[in-house]
């Protein structure tokens, strides 16, 4: 009997260190991806002398990746995050953040946050937010109208000189959709500042837009 009890003890106990180890895993996701958009979004309000590597840099650390066919003119760096430990698990289907930055003669001309689940752990839902490090005020995003279905793909382009609610609403990705029991199956999950699921199973944009395109004077 004794042993019985020992053995239940030890089996309780290794569990609830597992249990805390992915809860303690869990967290430091979620705070290291609300970290990596929060510095993505302050880059877009860079101001002064050119954005380079060096900048990325000092606010990423040394995580940046250069990746293939760089030039010497032009280059690319990404950095990912995964919930690897968790998808194995099956307890959050496969799910990843990238960041892209691609420069041009050592300044930054553009950054991409890729945000991408496997909601059925095979196929793959993926949202694209994108910022062109411009003066503009340009914002686009696809699918733009009321029915695209749910397996559909997003897609959000927007300018550095674009105000900042709509920076906001552009990079407002869902960072529970690491974590999630079951984590999330649509765009509307991904971007639900963006777009939303109707009642009838479709994805519609929450925002009001011209086939996609809105102008400076539409504010989310």
């Amino acid at each position: 009997m004794h042993l019985i009890r020992r053995t239940l003890l030890a089996i309780a106990t290794v569990g609830g260190v597992a249990l805390v180890a992915l809860l303690f895993y869990a967290h430091l996701l979620q705070t290291r991806a609300e970290s990596l958009i929060r510095i993505s979004r302050e880059l877009s309000d860079f101001r002064g002398s050119p954005l380079t590597l060096a900048t990325l840099e000092s606010k990423l650390g040394r995580r940046l990746r250069p990746v293939e066919s760089c030039t010497p003119s032009g280059c690319g760096y990404e950095l990912e995050l995964s919930n690897n430990p968790l998808a194995i698990l099956r307890i959050v289907p496969a799910t990843q953040l990238r960041a892209y930055f691609w420069l041009r003669d050592g300044v930054v001309e553009e950054s991409l946050l890729d945000y991408t689940t496997h909601p059925d752990f095979r196929d793959s839902i993926v949202v694209h937010s994108q910022m062109d490090f411009n003066d503009g005020n340009s914002f686009y995003l696809h699918p733009w109208g009321n029915s695209a279905p749910l397996d559909t793909n997003g897609l959000v382009v927007i300018s550095s000189g674009s105000a900042e609610d709509k920076k906001k609403a552009a990079l407002a990705l869902n960072v529970s959709c690491l974590t999630k029991p079951g984590g999330c199956s649509t765009v509307a999950d991904l971007l639900p500042t963006i777009w939303e699921r109707t009642t009838n199973q479709k994805i519609r944009s929450r925002l009001p837009n011209h086939e996609g395109y809105m102008d400076a004077s539409v504010t989310p």
